[in-house]
């Protein structure tokens, strides 16, 4: 498959969406530089590629280059301000770089542009959750999430959370449990 793409890509360099079929190639074939060459490829010849964007920057972070990642994802956000995929890939980088208030205001921008957007929720439930230790805020959020992709990977791992901090206490017969390990 890695060669027909790539011939494919090296006979029509011009041609969209041959560089990012032959970019998913190479990250099958575990060759990520490849990949990363061929997404820069078909972003100059498909600006408009969110999937080849997310995919090249998704990579560039996972090779140690963020600021890479956010350059490229700047200029397309110059030709694309409202691109959904574009400002999740800037929050995911300041996620990374521990600028939880910055990608918050991120993924605030990116409802605004599409109020039904699930993983936001996921992810603004993660920052309730470690950075505010506001588990009533993020069990708010989480529930979001789970209504609107309440089949995702992820989702089981969620609903457990919610179900475990939504629960009474005194209903599961918990609370003395919790009273007795707290005075120990």
């Amino acid at each position: 498959v890695y060669s027909a793409a790539s011939w494919l890509s090296s006979r029509f360099p011009k041609a969209p969406y041959f560089n990012y079929l032959s970019g998913l190639s190479a990250c099958k074939q575990n060759e990520p530089h490849k990949a990363i060459e061929a997404f820069l490829n078909e972003l100059f010849v498909s600006p408009q590629n969110a999937n080849a964007l997310y995919a090249c920057a998704y990579l560039l972070i996972k090779e140690g280059k963020a600021s890479d990642a956010v350059k490229i994802t700047e200029a397309f956000l110059e030709k694309s301000p409202d691109s959904v995929t574009a400002l999740e890939i800037t929050a995911y980088v300041r996620l990374q770089g521990n600028d939880f208030n910055g990608a918050k205001a991120v993924f605030e921008k990116i409802l605004k542009i599409q109020p039904d957007y699930p993983w936001v929720f996921l992810y603004l439930g993660d920052y309730a959750r470690t950075q505010k230790d506001d588990v009533k805020t993020a069990l708010g959020h989480y529930e979001k999430f789970l209504e609107l992709q309440p089949d995702s990977a992820i989702s089981p791992f969620v609903r457990i959370f919610v179900n475990v901090n939504s629960a009474d206490l005194y209903e599961l017969g918990l609370k003395e449990d919790i009273v007795a390990q707290k005075k120990v």
